[in-house]
């Protein structure tokens, strides 16, 4: 998988991450992975003990289970058959489990557990151990009336993966640690539980104990599901991953999902859960209520989240990040019909979706759902809503379609496809005053800016107790960071190492072990400043060229500077600066979290001699607009398009401001903070402003703002007509 700053302007950030639920047909620089532990080669802790082992790690198999052929440097105790009695993968250092074909836990029991001669069954899976499969004929099912036990822990996760993978680990080469695009290396989970549906593969009554399913391609026997428990147990999945599963199972081409959750109940505990680069859906949910916290989908290769069937249960804190060459929905959500009860209706809060794919939710024949607090960055469609959403009637009706709470949409193909019910996809964004439908500001690709945490969250737990309330939209909150948050160490390519964006250069060295990207010279295209760097402002930096009063000026190139929250850049002397020109932007996403910061690089590296008096370090800003300004350079009506000046002290090129729009936008600043700046720029002494708005117009948005130690004014206005809420000036020196 290639993990690059591609697939749209605002998702320029590096990706990588997986899915949940499986159903049959129906580096740039270091390792991209999450902080802490991740690879699967060697399980933590343990005991041993069972049988002698001859070759891999020197670790024996526990009693009971055949050793296999090594893989990876690993002993490998092969789990094969069905087992009709309860069962105990144990962690021991050095070994793992390899799924040898089809793996059945117990038989199916029937929709009210009273089929004759079965035999239920309990497989425990210890936290550390790693369990793996060669081909889709290996795959684990999980039959009504058993359970699965797999409780792993942040430091110690369940890893659920393919041979191929275990040998990535293994070998010397850290480039193919990631699997790049590898997917359906094996088969997957198939969960098989008792609770409702509403798709009956014979003649029954949607939501009975006669309602049954079966999940396709799952045969010899069939994989039966379904019934009328809706609090079914069908164990507990905690701290789990499933990688590069989905692999054809039969010749008929049915891939199963990461993991199928078929008639599975409100009795199931499933928090904490990856699954990564599946080649069908990342999760699939056939009917059942079952709730989940904690859901990380990556990289797979169909949807990522598939409802159907009748499926109602809750889901909260969901990140789904799509793979740059493959996927398709990031949801897609399904039922029956209209007019078969109970229909699908997820309900779904605090997601953060990321792709470029298809659509982002594909809603259609008679389903509901209800989506609140997420965050939809997305480079086509919103929206593929079929007319047969919901109640199947077109336009949008409150309680009868789906429904989207506090939902900011940044999706480059706007909200919906042309096949959509284009009224009802509409009408169901302008439902709720608080969706919002505007450019993301997400850092490190999936954490809050400004942008996220300006609109007001809904309270989920209004709907249901299931739901915690927040007071943010999407997965993360504007305290967590990429090494603290919940998603942080047991999770695999969900966070990227930082690297150098584009439009920038490494600079050879780090400060405080962060790498330092150099900003230098004429920025003639849209760069973003991702978090997880320090930024050297190297000389005079440009963004654009300047394009004159009305824009029209010959060789005038419009450029933006992005920075995202967290993000610091330092100067050390009077000649590094940056100038906003005219007709170009800086959008400054800090968040009173994680603010944006200019300062000094003796500031960076704690050197300063006098913290408290430390002034004239570095340059400053200069933003450059076209709005009117009084004092013109050459002769010319005050106000007018044709009254321009410029900032004394910046030449070549000088930086011309004024003009006549007084909506002039350069941009925006939030949570910004600028210190230690106003260096001479020049021979003669002249000195830059912390921030120096010159022309700049009430298009531009200047919120929660601090200059510190400047030499020279904190903040000067040369005309123009910006406005500014929450101004801070302390300690300037003019």
């Amino acid at each position: 998988m290639s993990f690059t700053n591609t697939f749209k302007s605002a998702m320029a950030r590096s990706v990588a991450v997986a899915a949940i639920v499986l159903a049959a047909a129906c580096s740039q620089g270091s390792s991209i992975s999450s902080p802490g532990a991740t690879d699967a080669g060697t399980p933590p802790g343990g005991s041993t003990g069972g049988s002698t082992g001859g070759s891999g790690s020197g670790a024996t198999c526990p009693s009971g289970f055949t050793e296999g052929t090594p893989v990876g440097g690993l002993t490998t105790c092969d789990v094969s058959g069905a087992y009709l009695t309860n069962v105990t993968l144990t962690n021991v250092d050095g070994i793992a489990y390899r799924l040898s074909g089809r793996v059945d836990i117990g038989t199916d029991v029937g929709a009210e557990g009273n089929i004759a001669g079965s035999q239920p069954a309990v497989m425990t899976i210890e936290p550390g151990v790693t369990i793996f499969g060669e081909s889709g004929s290996d795959y684990l099912v999980v039959n009504r009336g058993s359970q699965l036990v797999a409780d792993g822990t942040a430091s110690q996760p369940i890893i659920f993966t393919s041979a191929n993978d275990l040998e990535r680990q293994a070998d010397t080469d850290p480039s193919n640690d990631l699997g790049g695009d590898a997917i359906s290396e094996w088969g997957g989970l198939v969960l098989l539980g008792q609770a409702p549906i509403n798709r009956c593969k014979d003649a029954a009554t949607p939501a009975t104990a006669q309602c049954e399913n079966i999940v396709e391609g799952v045969t010899n026997p069939e994989a039966v599901y379904g019934g009328a428990d809706t609090t079914d147990n069908s164990g507990v999945l905690d701290y789990v991953q499933v990688r590069f599963a989905g692999f054809a199972i039969n010749t008929q081409g049915n891939e199963l999902n990461g993991i199928t959750f078929a008639g599975i109940g409100s009795g199931t505990r499933v928090e904490n859960i990856q699954v990564h680069n599946n080649s069908d859906d990342g999760v699939e949910f056939f009917g059942g209520n079952v709730n989940i916290k904690h859901l990380v989908l990556t990289g797979n290769d169909d949807d990522s989240i598939d409802t159907d069937n009748g499926y109602s249960g809750h889901i909260q804190y969901a990140v789904v990040v799509q793979r740059e060459n493959g996927g398709d929905n990031i949801t897609e959500a399904s039922s029956v019909s209209s007019s078969v009860a109970p229909q699908s209706n997820p309900q779904i809060s605090n997601f953060t979706f990321i792709g470029n794919r298809t659509n982002a939710f594909r809603l259609n024949t008679g389903t509901i759902g209800r989506y609140m607090n997420g965050v939809v960055n997305f480079g086509q469609e919103c929206f593929r809503y079929e007319p047969s959403a919901g109640n199947g009637v077109a336009g949008f009706q409150a309680g009868e379609d789906p429904t989207f709470n506090s939902v900011l949409f940044d999706c480059d193909g706007g909200i919906a496809t042309a096949n959509s019910d284009a009224a009802a996809a509409q009408g169901a964004v302008a439902a709720d005053a608080n969706n919002a439908l505007v450019t993301d500001t997400l850092a490190s690709v999936l954490f809050p800016g400004p942008a996220e945490l300006g609109v007001t969250p809904f309270d989920a737990s209004t709907v249901s107790s299931f739901f915690e309330p927040t007071t943010y939209i999407g997965a993360f909150g504007p305290a967590e960071t990429v090494t603290n948050n919940w998603a942080a160490g047991w999770t695999f390519a969900l966070f990227p190492e930082p690297t150098c964006p584009t439009g920038t250069t490494d600079s050879g060295f780090d400060i405080q072990g962060k790498t330092v990207c150099r900003l230098s010279g004429q920025i003639s295209s849209d760069i973003r400043l991702t978090r997880g760097n320090y930024y050297e402002i190297a000389g005079r930096v440009d963004v654009g060229v300047d394009t004159g009063p009305d824009g029209a000026a010959t060789g005038g190139v419009p450029a933006s500077l992005t920075i995202e929250s967290g993000v610091t850049l330092f100067g050390n002397e009077g000649d590094d600066y940056v100038v906003v020109n005219r007709g170009s932007q800086i959008f400054s996403n800090g968040t009173a979290a994680n603010p944006v910061v200019f300062t000094s690089e003796a500031d960076v590296t704690d050197s300063q001699v006098d913290p408290e008096n430390a002034i004239g370090e570095w340059g400053g800003l200069v933003i450059l607009g076209s709005a009117p300004i009084n004092r013109c350079r050459d002769a010319a009506t005050p106000g007018s398009a044709q009254c321009e000046n410029i900032v004394e002290g910046v030449t070549s090129p000088e930086a011309v401001y004024g003009g006549g729009d007084a909506a002039d936008d350069s941009g925006s600043f939030a949570y910004t903070l600028v210190k230690h700046a106003g260096y001479a720029i020049n021979t003669q002494g002249n000195e830059l402003n912390g921030i120096t708005f010159a022309g700049v117009g009430t298009g531009t948005e200047v919120n929660y703002v601090q200059v510190h130690n400047n030499s020279d004014d904190g903040v000067e206005f040369f005309g123009g007509g910006v406005n500014i809420k929450h101004l801070v000036l302390t300690g300037n020196d003019d």
